[in-house]
């Protein structure tokens, strides 16, 4: 697919049109994508953590929200293209790029395909390949393969900066978590740093980012996490946990549960007393 014949980029989709998505009409099955998104998300994890730890060239704080603008990015770019036309590391690997200029942590290019490439090859190969394309490591810049590399990462990049429309202002739940328990008289501290776990574990579990706002979620999160510290927790509060925790034998459903999704805290603590609908 040509860059310019790109349909128009979408942030949020409704439950019919998820049978219908690039990767489902290819025959991936929807656990199967769901499993592939997750490999993506930690495979984000990884090389965030890996460059925050091992490159000395900027070192700021790795905020948490690269991680989360790194996966919301994937997500929307499977939305447009299917995983069997490219590598779900592949774009992971740009999106943390793209992300890092938007959070103030940007990373230098050399930096960003040296940890992409350790992950994906895996250092059995990235020894039998290391006489030929790398010095002391890492890879060198003055080897033709070098200059394949970059042009394959370069052109992966445009097209995701296309896909997302050339917006990369993602809205994160974490924000929105903090201007609802801001206007509440008594904040828990417990149930903020509970809702913020739920937040990380919905962007990197789930596609929920796809199907609800970031305000829906922030909400979700805050409901939940309310329960998990009371010791409330229900049935579905309990099935959607296990969901976002990405237990591969525990329950997933595309669609919270009514109980969760038109929760308490949504429906009390909104000042016009409305429930936000993403769908």
């Amino acid at each position: 697919m040509y860059p310019q014949d790109l349909p128009r980029k979408k942030s949020y989709i409704v439950e019919e049109e998820f049978p219908n998505t690039p990767s489902r009409r290819d025959g991936i099955s929807a656990y199967r994508e769901l499993e592939n998104r997750r490999s993506g998300t930690r495979f984000i994890v990884r090389m965030v953590n890996y460059l925050g730890k091992y490159v000395r060239e900027s070192r700021r704080k790795i905020v948490n929200n690269w991680i989360g603008v790194s996966a919301v990015l994937m997500h929307q770019f499977f939305l447009v293209h299917s995983m069997k036309n490219f590598s779900v590391m592949d774009i992971s690997a740009v999106c943390v790029f793209l992300a890092g200029k938007t959070e103030y942590c940007p990373k230098l290019l050399e930096h960003v395909l040296n940890a992409w490439i350790h992950f994906k090859v895996g250092r059995k190969t990235l020894a039998a390949i290391k006489p030929r394309i790398m010095i002391r490591g890492l890879l060198d810049i003055k080897c033709r393969e070098y200059e394949f590399v970059v042009h394959y990462f370069l052109i992966l990049e445009n097209l995701s900066l296309r896909t997302v429309g050339f917006n990369l202002d993602i809205q994160l739940p974490h924000p929105k978590i903090i201007t609802h328990m801001r206007d509440r008289q008594k904040a828990d501290l417990r149930v903020i740093m509970r809702a913020y776990v739920f937040a990380n574990e919905m962007l990197l579990n789930t596609d929920w980012c796809l199907r609800y706002t970031a305000d829906k979620l922030a909400e979700i999160c805050i409901f939940l996490a309310y329960n998990a510290v009371n010791a409330r927790c229900q049935r579905d509060i309990y099935k959607v946990l296990d969901c976002l925790r990405g237990k591969k034998n525990g329950y997933y459903s595309p669609i919270i549960p009514s109980t969760v999704l038109n929760c308490q805290f949504a429906s009390e603590e909104r000042e016009d007393g409305e429930i936000s609908d993403s769908d």
